[in-house]
């Protein structure tokens, strides 16, 4: 098939090859804009005596059968699998929040939106979109054969500590420990779809999250750290957890974004 292009070298160069010759049989490599090889050409060259002044006849030879298809990046979800706190529950967690919001500096934290407060079980960061049904089924397993747990939300606490704190939360916590043996199955059985592995935890301490903290001098927090200590046993509620979510966060200026993926009965077996 007949392409005109001039001038012809740059197009060439775009197509991988770094030399052209008139009236020569060429071949080269081409490559995609990301730099992956999709395949290679041959091409003969004419010059003509009016404009445009080259002629190229042009053969293609993909490396793959799709062609340029697999030039598209993978999508990736950013997940995460949690337990859903009810409303009631939320809303004194965040009037806690609001006493504690009021002391700190106004930068100082970036608080979490109350409708996002959850009990994180596996975070898993980004995961290929091709992936996630595996990732359903696989967690799924593991829920329809968990028994529901009896929740309870109570008291304020730091990560690490109160001396160097980088999360603020509210800790959630069953009276059986089936709480930590449900999600040492969660990770088990989500840990094939990380991208990146990590070490397992030891010890799991179940929380929602309240907020993180920026950089700001401890001193700044003094009568924020003390209403939080002063909170240190508050119940905000109990409750009877029969669903797990798989959800999406989608990060962006304003913050964080959440979407339920999925969601699995505890104990549907």
């Amino acid at each position: 098939m007949p392409v005109t292009r001039d001038p012809l070298e740059s197009w060439l160069q775009f197509a991988g090859a770094h030399e052209c010759r008139v009236g020569k049989i060429h071949f080269g490599r081409v490559f995609s804009r990301q730099g992956r090889e999709r395949g290679f050409f041959g091409c003969h060259v004419q010059q003509k005596m009016i404009q445009p002044r080259f002629e190229l006849d042009f053969i293609f030879f993909p490396l793959h059968p799709v062609g340029m298809a697999n030039d598209k990046p993978t999508e990736r979800l950013r997940l995460f699998v949690a337990v859903p706190i009810p409303g009631a529950v939320r809303d004194k967690i965040s009037r806690a929040q609001g006493e504690l919001r009021e002391l700190a500096p106004r930068q100082a934290v970036r608080w979490t939106p109350p409708e996002q407060f959850h009990l994180t079980l596996k975070f898993l960061g980004d995961v290929a979109a091709e992936r996630v049904d595996a990732l359903i089924e696989s967690v799924g397993a593991v829920c329809r054969t968990a028994r529901p747990l009896r929740l309870r939300a109570q008291g304020i606490g730091f990560f690490p500590d109160d001396r160097h704190p980088r999360v603020i939360w509210a800790g959630i916590e069953d009276e059986t420990g089936g709480l930590a043996g449900l999600q040492k199955q969660i990770e088990m059985a989500a840990r094939p779809f990380e991208e990146r592995t990590e070490a397992v935890s030891e010890k799991f301490s179940g929380h929602a999250t309240l907020g993180r903290f920026k950089k700001c001098r401890r001193g700044d927090l003094e009568d924020m750290l003390r209403r939080a200590e002063a909170l240190g046993s508050l119940a905000f509620g109990e409750w009877t957890a029969k669903e797990i979510e798989l959800v999406m966060s989608e990060l962006s200026g304003d913050g964080a974004r959440h979407a339920t993926v999925a969601g699995f009965a505890v104990g549907a077996a």
